[in-house]
């Protein structure tokens, strides 16, 4: 006869992380400014709409204008495609860089997708490191430029500073 030692078990409650979601305004900084880090985007623009692909490797963004703007997401094999992400209208403003819903309430600012799988992840994890190229990028262009300014200050105030000696050894000698 055998016996058992009573265990003690732990109920542990974790929560199910939602993933994280792309905003739409992420995704329009990239199409305007994915060049800046090597990104490739396709212009397709007509006289009287803008048509824009941001390509990725097995996935595209696609950003149309007719009477709104739309923002597709396909991810795409050899010859087959498949979308799984379609916003409705939008409102979007190219030039001051802002995302607006067109009709308030039937969706959001954040994808939403229209069929899940493991590309969420994959496009998610991929905007987000694509993102911050972009934005490491702009700080290390905004820093360049500071030490830049800074470098043609000192050398004006160092140009300065020796006009003002040889000026003062010239006129020194006259007295």
């Amino acid at each position: 006869m055998r016996l058992f030692g009573k265990r003690k078990v732990e109920i542990i409650k974790s929560e199910v992380l939602e993933p994280e979601k792309i905003k739409l305004l992420t995704l329009l900084d990239l199409v305007q400014n994915g060049h800046l880090i090597g990104l490739k985007i396709t212009d397709r623009d007509s006289s009287d709409a803008m048509y824009r692909i941001l390509e990725f490797d097995n996935f595209r963004v696609h950003f149309s204008e007719w009477s709104e703007w739309t923002i597709r997401i396909e991810v795409f094999s050899d010859n087959d495609t498949f979308q799984v992400y379609k916003s409705t209208g939008l409102k979007i403003d190219w030039h001051e860089g802002t995302v607006e819903l067109a009709n308030p309430g039937k969706c959001s600012l954040e994808i939403e997708w229209d069929h899940e799988g493991v590309w969420c992840t994959y496009i998610t994890n991929k905007v987000k490191e694509e993102k911050y190229k972009l934005d490491l990028k702009r700080e290390n262009d905004k820093r360049n430029e500071e030490i830049k300014k800074k470098q043609e200050e000192e050398e004006t105030i160092r140009l300065i500073e020796g006009k003002k000696k040889s000026f003062n050894n010239l006129f020194k000698n006259k007295l």
